[in-house]
């Protein structure tokens, strides 16, 4: 049986030094979101998986959980020739590019970096985060299809099959490690929802080893809200867990609309207090939530403690 990650969950920048989060008694684990697919396969075939295992080292080291995702779509190398949509979304400010997974160019160089990647790092970690459902790792990738050259129905059929085939390269690679769809609709339209829905609960029947998260986590999240909805489902007996939207400062118009206790209150309601919650740097390392984080790392993984005993 695989283990579930469990526990509050330190969200590593993107060049983690030997401090950050390893140390913090307040959390389980800690989870790498860096670097993406052009670095770690910089020419083609050839894979450079350096900074994950020196996060791994560190990790272990200091008896933490560790989680990682490479971001892809939205950092394809520069040897892939493929076609690069420029989308409206801003990140930071900065309009970006991504390549889309069911093009014929990508997709057998995007599900050999997941088996490469899978290979790697199979029973060396806690959990691995899916990549190429969306433009960055969870599962959206534009409002408008039309954005990138389609339209609603065709782009909503043409996701599907690609999120079947990568959902299959991790559960077929994959013998130890537990593996995570980062649910949230591809495009905003209802069809677009109940694929997911489709997508999520297809998989999850036929592959034990899948659980979901989603990475919009804050003080008001229900579940209402289909990807909290599915997390919820699932949670007493996949892998399970939420990230927060943003940090207690906020970024780029996001908030999270109360205090970091409650966010992570509502969170563990989703989870039924079984499962993991990712939290940013700023309040982690926090010295006056320290006392709190403590109690709430606690309830989380009081599943963990209570599997072992």
């Amino acid at each position: 049986m695989l283990n579930k990650p469990s526990g509050l969950i330190y969200l590593l920048r993107e060049h983690p030094n030997n401090t950050d989060g390893y140390t913090n008694p307040c959390v389980h684990g800690v989870r790498l979101r860096s670097p993406g697919w052009s670095t770690c396969e910089p020419s083609k075939g050839q894979y450079d998986w350096s900074v994950v295992d020196r996060v791994i080292e560190n990790a272990r080291a200091n008896g933490k959980q560790i989680g990682v995702s490479f971001p892809t779509l939205c950092d394809a190398p520069a040897w892939l020739q493929a076609t690069r949509w420029r989308l409206p979304e801003t990140d930071g400010g900065n309009a970006f590019e991504i390549v889309l997974p069911w093009d014929s160019s990508v997709q057998g160089h995007l599900l050999s970096f997941i088996e490469a990647h899978c290979k790697h790092l199979d029973g060396r970690v806690d959990y691995i985060v899916m990549t190429g459902l969306g433009c960055r790792i969870e599962s959206f990738i534009t409002p408008d299809p039309a954005n990138i050259g389609l339209d609603m129905a065709t782009a909503v059929a043409l996701w599907k099959e690609s999120c079947s085939e990568i959902i299959e390269a991790y559960a077929y690679t994959l013998k130890q490690t537990p593996f995570l769809f980062t649910a949230a609709k591809p495009y905003q339209s209802q069809s677009a929802g109940f694929a997911l829905i489709d997508v999520v609960t297809d998989s999850a029947e036929k592959f034990p080893s899948m659980g979901v998260m989603n990475s919009s986590l804050n003080a008001h999240s229900g579940l209402g809200y289909i990807p909290n909805g599915l997390v919820n489902e699932f949670s007493a007996t996949r892998p399970c867990g939420l990230q927060f939207l943003c940090s207690s400062e906020g970024f780029n118009g996001h908030e999270l609309g109360g205090s970091v206790e409650q966010t992570i209150e509502a969170g563990g309601e989703i989870l039924n207090w079984n499962g993991f919650v990712e939290i940013y740097k700023k309040d982690a390392d926090d010295p006056e939530l320290a006392s709190m984080l403590s109690v709430e790392n606690g309830k989380l993984t009081q599943h963990e403690r209570s599997d072992s005993a």
